[in-house]
């Protein structure tokens, strides 16, 4: 096990990046307008888990938060740049990082919220 401390900051430092990543391509395909957009909802989703990891101690309800942040916040930039690429992506490497540096308990809870993620994104929002 890498520690708790070390993984929720590495889980914190990776999803800060994907919202990088999603905040270029927002402004290289969609314009300014779309950009500007994109940037204000991850300045404001990173900000809120940044602040509660920090003030909640539990350790399962921050490896909660973090997971429903990334769900939350990668779905609403992918339906709003027309693409769930990224968040295909990004959820794959959340939950290899999740099952290689946490606790074992954690691994299970990170499949099956990945595979009900996949599964929703499938019905609900195919790429096209």
């Amino acid at each position: 096990m890498y520690g708790y401390k070390n993984c929720i900051r590495l889980c914190l430092i990776e999803y800060l990046l994907a919202l990088v990543v999603h905040i270029i391509y927002a402004f290289s395909s969609g314009g300014l307008e779309l950009g500007r957009v994109v940037l204000l909802f991850s300045a404001v989703m990173i900000t809120l888990t940044f602040i509660l990891t920090i003030m909640i101690p539990k350790e399962n309800l921050v490896v909660a938060l973090i997971f429903s942040s990334v769900l939350i916040s990668t779905t609403v930039i992918g339906c709003i740049c027309g693409t769930l690429a990224f968040s295909v992506l990004i959820f794959s490497v959340m939950t290899s990082v999740i099952t290689v540096f946490m606790a074992s308990k954690y691994t299970l809870y990170a499949g099956i919220g990945t595979s009900i993620a996949f599964v929703a994104y499938m019905i609900f929002f195919p790429d096209h």
